[in-house]
């Protein structure tokens, strides 16, 4: 009874390994020439985990290798100024962030 169940989960191991590689393959073989991949963020007033978010999407873009974002834009829209002092400190630390009002981010983005 144990063989027939060992073996099952190594077949279905098995798939979910192959399924994976399979799914690599592909992405390595069309992959675009140039991507530019941007993340945006907007905050409420009322946020108070800006800090928190922030590093969160550090740590993803370092795990995501070659599919983490070019760039991270913090939207100016409203925000507080402890929230504002938060976001350039991180600006300063890393090159991945940047801080745009509206009206740049749609400049940016009309390109």
């Amino acid at each position: 009874m144990w063989e027939i169940i060992s073996a099952a989960l190594v077949c279905l191991l098995a798939i979910f390994g192959l399924v994976a590689f399979i799914k690599a393959l592909i992405f390595k073989i069309y992959k675009p020439e140039n991507e530019n991949a941007h993340l945006i963020i907007k905050f409420n007033e009322e946020s108070e985990d800006v800090e928190y978010t922030l590093r969160s999407w550090i740590k993803r873009a370092e795990w995501m290798g070659k599919a983490a974002p070019d760039r991270i834009i913090i939207v100016n829209h409203n925000l507080s100024d402890e929230q504002k002092r938060i976001c350039r400190y991180f600006c300063r630390e890393s090159d991945i962030f940047r801080i745009l009002t509206p009206s740049e981010l749609y400049e940016l983005l009309e390109k």
